[in-house]
């Protein structure tokens, strides 16, 4: 037994270490040496590490003076890792045996399943003892739970040589692109491969079958050692049109469990994976029944589930479902507060914006390049974090800006266009508003006159939440007064004048003026009235001057033709 001792360093001193002084701390070059033991005890991390290679003798460890103890275990605990053949530990006179397992013997049924080292196209379950002691060993003919959907697949079955890959959406999220092992995966498959009387028969009908329409189907899988991934088909799997008898195709909902596909009766519960191809094309991944939005995942086409039938009911494990919009439960909102930034992640192009949740902190999404700076969005993360955005939700506003303030209420236009209404809004009693123009100082504020916003409702059309964008000073305020829409009515000499709520408009010409005041409303939905006035003495193709006065702003005039 050989044993080299290591003292600590300083830190400080460690800093001006050279390559070969740095080696000589730190690198232990030799492991393993014939019928010896290699050990270097640490005072880094008072461990011993080391190798053991018995080859023609027994290799003893024993205490010595380094150790200051009378045997080697002595106040001490060791883990011994086999990467060599049959042998044994002997301890206090009884032998342990430690094995690459080769002709291994499964105790629980006397299944006698070879060496180890071959057993690489199945998938196996360990039985450890009380001492962490592999005592049996016993197929898995499937590895329930571990699902995806494979989103695109090709196959190449030429004479002599095959080959496939397998695009893959994974039930934690995970996306990404594979070589597939065609030989484990056929042994997993079907009647179709397991069925070739030869291994390279096997590859060429796995490469055949990846070279179909395999777009949506679910499937068992396996990550390998070398990235490539095995594939395999379920046993319990339904494929069918989900529709009543007149066609109508019914609605996943968290309150019903039970659903017929095909002929069989299946139940979802609260494990059930739920694989939901929106209408973009992208993945939202939901786990459970009761994740399931209330009003209902609407399927578009068919159905597929691999369900469990061991038990008394079929429990569906995993179910993929198509749909037409984008599916989103119990939606939180996002401000995104600056442009994304671009990464790729297993093949994928993945965006990353800076956004202000509904609490005021700061945060990230990862979602598509659709998303615009000082828009609000409704969204729902699937388990890789990715945002799903319901662009079908009506609570959120983007962009707007404030020309009235007072009573708990704002009244509103489009920041981009003065002359867009937006309406009037109550701010909710609880309302949470939030200064954004830095993110790295999100603070309260209140919605005044010319702060510009994005909000959303609740359920009673009230502002609840806010995030404040800008605050512009009175230059900027009175600038962005709304025009009157005012027109000259083509082949007449009258000009049409739409006030807008409150406004007093004047319209001038030749040194003449007179005075609307906004009085009328329309009685269905409160829409303002168009005003006609007859320009006396104007003929067709005269301008006429029309001054804007809008409440407490500022007043601006601008000129009209008329027709």
């Amino acid at each position: 037994m050989q044993l080299t001792v290591r003292q600590p360093s300083a830190s400080e001193d460690a800093k001006h270490y050279t390559t070969d002084r740095l080696r000589s701390e730190y690198l232990i070059e030799t492991v393993f040496a014939p019928d010896d033991a290699i050990l270097t005890y640490s005072h880094f991390d008072r461990i011993i590490a080391g190798g053991v290679m018995p080859v023609n003798k027994s290799v003893e460890l024993v205490g010595c003076k380094e150790l200051a103890s009378d045997t080697f275990l002595q106040r001490r605990e060791m883990g011994v890792i086999n990467i060599g053949g049959k042998g044994k530990i002997t301890v206090d006179g009884t032998a342990y045996a430690v094995s690459a397992a080769k002709d291994y013997t499964n105790d629980l049924d006397g299944e006698k399943l070879g060496d180890l080292s071959a057993m690489v196209d199945n998938d196996y379950a360990l039985y450890l003892d009380a001492y962490g002691n592999v005592v049996s060993v016993k197929v898995v003919k499937e590895a329930i739970g571990n699902y995806a959907v494979i989103t695109a697949s090709t196959g190449t079955d030429t004479t002599g040589f095959a080959s496939g890959k397998v695009k893959l959406t994974m039930a934690d999220g995970t996306k990404g692109t594979y070589d597939v092992n065609l030989l484990a995966s056929a042994k997993k498959w079907d009647a179709t491969t397991k069925g070739q009387d030869s291994d390279g028969k096997k590859e060429v009908e796995m490469a055949k079958v990846l070279n179909g329409t395999l777009a949506g189907t679910l499937v068992t899988y396996n990550i390998n050692d070398d990235d490539t991934v095995t594939i395999g088909k379920p046993s319990f799997f339904r494929s069918e049109d989900y529709g009543d008898d007149e066609g109508t195709v019914a609605t996943l909902e968290s309150s019903v469990a039970t659903y017929t596909v095909g002929s069989t009766e299946v139940v979802v519960d609260n494990s059930t994976l739920f694989f939901i191809k929106n209408g973009n094309g992208s993945y939202s991944i939901v786990t459970g029944l009761k994740a399931l939005p209330s009003k209902g995942v609407t399927p578009n086409g068919d159905i597929s589930v691999i369900f469990d039938k061991s038990g008394s009911n079929n429990v569906v494990t995993a179910l993929h479902v198509a749909v037409s919009g984008t599916y989103a439960s119990s939606a939180s909102y996002a401000y995104i507060s600056d442009k994304y930034t671009k990464t790729i992640v297993g093949g994928e192009d993945v965006y990353t914006y800076p956004v202000v949740l509904a609490d005021g902190s700061a945060d990230s999404i990862q979602g598509d390049d659709t998303l615009v700076k000082g828009g609000i969005y409704a969204y729902s993360l699937d388990s890789s974090g990715y945002a799903i955005i319901d662009d079908t939700d009506d609570k959120r506003v983007s962009n707007v800006f404030v020309y009235e303030a007072g009573n708990g209420t704002v009244s509103l236009w489009n920041a981009d266009n003065y002359d867009d209404d937006m309406g009037t809004f109550a701010i909710a009693k609880d309302a949470a508003i939030w200064n954004v123009e830095d993110t790295d100082s999100i603070y309260d504020t209140s919605l005044t006159k010319a702060s510009v916003f994005s909000f959303v409702k609740n359920d009673d059309g009230e502002i609840k939440t806010a995030f404040v964008s800008e605050i512009r000073d009175s230059a900027d305020e009175d600038s962005m007064a709304p025009m009157a829409n005012v027109v000259a009515e083509d082949g007449s000499d009258k000009i049409i004048v739409t006030p807008k709520d409150g406004e007093t408009v004047t319209i001038t010409w030749e040194g003449q003026s007179a005075t609307f005041k906004y009085e009328a409303t329309s009685a269905d939905d409160d829409t303002p009235v168009a005003q006609e006035f007859t320009a006396t003495g104007i003929a067709s193709g005269d301008e006429v001057i029309v001054s804007v006065a809008v409440k407490d702003l500022v007043t601006r005039t601008y000129t009209v033709t008329v027709a």
